[in-house]
């Protein structure tokens, strides 16, 4: 029997997908997330000269950012980029 959470999860999914609205879609995968701890994802942070400082990789949650800034968590840990950076979202089993 699925749970109360299980239910109004799904029930928001199969409404983003019937919405043709980007916003509602957005709020939709900000709920999944909240769930399952984030998208794989790659965060990029680059110097001026466009050499690679760091990248992480992972199943990244986004924090709201404020600014120039950009916080996420990753295995636990909590880090805010600043600078030049480049988060790429995987889709499936990339």
């Amino acid at each position: 029997m699925l749970n109360q959470k299980t239910i109004v999860l799904l029930a928001i999914m199969a409404g983003a997908l019937f919405s043709g609205c980007g916003t509602f879609q957005s709020g939709a995968k900000d709920i999944v997330n909240d769930f399952t701890g984030g998208d794989n994802r790659t965060i990029t942070l680059y110097a001026a000269d466009g050499a690679v400082i760091r990248e992480w990789k992972g199943k990244i949650y986004l924090e709201e950012s404020d600014g120039d800034s950009t916080g996420f968590l990753l295995d636990g840990a909590r880090y805010v980029v600043n600078g030049t950076f480049i988060i790429e979202e995987k889709s499936g089993n990339q």
